[in-house]
């Protein structure tokens, strides 16, 4: 069961022994052993292994191919990771359309037309209700803007 709770503590990052750990687990009995038929925690374990390889399979894509539909991604421009999105500008008097990032406001429109990103991958998925602790996030975000209308 140890290995089991191991498994469990890191799925938010890209386990790089999976395979060892599954095997491990299969090896000592599985869900034939009584001390790790947990069949909940086997369905947790499969889900976040899959979220963990699907997360490390994620490469830096061409920035050709990144959605133009207004979506926040993941770019790299001028040697540094942004968050951003493709702006079409279709407010503009003269629309020219650009890659729009989070250091636009400090570093200007001029700077992100003029260093268009390169690469670009998407977000990760947010965190699960289901996670520790992140149901209790909404929580006191909630208590929280109850407490400044007092």
């Amino acid at each position: 069961m140890k290995d089991l709770v191991r498994i469990r503590e890191c799925p938010n990052e890209p386990c790089q022994d999976i395979a060892e750990r599954i095997t491990d687990y299969l090896a000592n009995g599985g869900l034939f052993n009584p001390e790790l038929a947990d069949h909940v925690a086997v369905r947790d374990l499969l889900i976040e292994c899959r979220a963990a390889l699907a997360s490390a399979a994620l490469p830096w894509q061409d920035i050709e191919t990144a959605p133009k539909d207004g979506k926040r991604i993941i770019l790299f421009r001028k040697g540094h990771v942004v968050c951003g999105r493709w702006n079409d500008d279709r407010y503009a008097r003269n629309p020219r359309p650009y890659w729009s990032h989070d250091q636009e406001r400090t570093f200007g429109t001029r700077d992100a037309r003029d260093a268009a990103p390169s690469r670009w991958m998407p977000l990760p998925a947010p965190p699960s209700a289901m996670e520790n602790g992140s149901a209790d996030l909404a929580d006191a975000h909630s208590n929280s803007y109850e407490e400044g209308e007092r």
